[in-house]
């Protein structure tokens, strides 16, 4: 037990992700189903753009769905986007820094994603991306953010005791404001399940070096926790805002 504990703690750095990696099961994912139906906008014929994109879950959800989307996915992670290539080597994605700028006109998109990424991006740096990102945005278009939630369930989140920021939702509020950007929805899931299945695929992927599948049970307890999870124990937030027509 000793030596899996010295492992885990001492796994640092950029995680490198491989054939085992979550994208491979990403077309009967919960999670993008749930979010592309909460999201409830026609995607038939838009371009979105996916900010830190990692491998490129949504785009092989969206492909497995044979929706007709302009998919565009960005990441700072090379060996990320690889990973997605080998996965569909007609995918549109490329490296960018959200930090620093991206290679794109503005009012470029109909929608912009930006998905558990907003709390890895360097500490400060926040409101510039997020106003960067809102002015890719068609007028008229939406804008969708997830990013960890402020609860009791923090420590189950292992990265959370290293430094892993996350957010009351008076935090992130203002700062999607400030980008011009008007508010329609926000929703909070995940939770206690949610948590014990991520970190058992971290065990086997980065440990154990495995495969990993979520175990039909604990799957459907997972689901449940898209909806229906009171605030004080869920571990996910997310708003859903659109660029004003103008």
């Amino acid at each position: 037990m000793r030596s899996l504990l010295s492992r885990l703690l001492a796994h640092q750095g950029t995680v490198t992700p491989g054939v085992v990696d979550q994208t491979t099961d990403a077309a009967n994912s919960p999670f993008f189903r749930w979010m592309v139906d909460w999201l409830d906008e026609d995607l038939e014929g838009s371009r979105i753009l996916d900010a830190g994109c990692w491998n490129a879950p949504l785009g092989v959800y969206l492909q497995s769905k044979r929706a007709q989307v302009d998919y565009v996915g960005t990441d700072l992670n090379h060996e990320a986007l690889r990973s997605g290539k080998r996965f569909d080597q007609h995918m549109q994605l490329a490296s960018a820094d959200l930090a620093q700028s991206l290679p794109f006109a503005s009012r470029t998109f109909d929608g912009v994603a930006l998905i558990q990424t907003y709390e890895h991006l360097p500490r400060g740096t926040e409101s510039k991306v997020i106003r960067m990102l809102a002015e890719l945005v068609k007028p008229g278009g939406w804008f969708l953010l997830s990013t960890e939630l402020n609860s009791i369930l923090n420590p189950l989140d292992p990265a959370w005791l290293f430094g892993h920021r996350h957010y009351w939702p008076d935090e992130i509020i203002p700062v999607l404001e400030e980008a011009g950007l008007t508010i329609e929805a926000m929703h909070v899931n995940g939770g206690v399940w949610q948590y014990l299945d991520v970190n058992t695929m971290y065990v086997a992927k980065h440990i154990l070096r495995r495969g990993y599948r979520t175990p039909a049970k604990l799957r459907r307890l997972t689901e449940n926790e898209y909806d229906g999870v009171p605030r004080w124990r869920a571990s996910r937030v997310w708003f859903k805002s659109r660029r004003p027509l103008r």
